[in-house]
């Protein structure tokens, strides 16, 4: 296995980590979902209910929600693949934060906030694109925000 694929594998399996941590704190106000394993599956939407989760493990460092847009497997790859925000599935609720802050989002009212703030898109890696988002905007504008135990926060 290269290092690239090990890399790869290793953030897939913290993603899937995080995503079981997110639905035991957010089932007890009524936000359910179970996710797709099969890559076939997630061309769909990541989850049959419309729910896309992504660990952003620095968000409480840097201030800063990074709200993915378009991705790509190789920088070596000359087109970008709408991903995140952008992706056309079913998803509806955008879930972001780390082990301390989950968010909760509308997808659309994310999609509306980059079309009329126009925030500098970025480049991760040569695989990734994302715009950043004011953590402290994100608190006051999410739709749910919990901590790691699963309380509501306050903005």
């Amino acid at each position: 296995m290269s290092a690239i694929q090990k890399y790869y594998r290793d953030k897939k399996d913290e993603g899937d980590r995080y995503l079981e941590f997110v639905r035991a704190r957010l089932s007890p106000h009524g936000i359910t979902f179970w996710s797709y394993d099969s890559p076939l599956f997630q061309r769909h939407g990541e989850s049959l209910q419309g729910v896309e989760v992504k660990l952003d493990n620095r968000c409480l460092e840097t201030q800063r929600l990074s709200i993915e847009v378009a991705e790509k497997t190789n920088p070596l790859l000359p087109h970008w693949t709408p991903s995140g925000i952008r992706k056309q599935d079913n998803s509806w609720a955008y879930i972001q934060g780390n082990y301390d802050l989950i968010l909760v989002f509308s997808k659309a009212w994310l999609i509306r906030w980059q079309a009329a703030k126009c925030p500098e898109v970025r480049e991760s890696l040569g695989t990734i694109r994302k715009f950043y988002l004011p953590l402290q905007m994100a608190k006051d504008l999410c739709v749910l925000g919990v901590d790691r135990d699963g309380k509501r926060v306050a903005p």
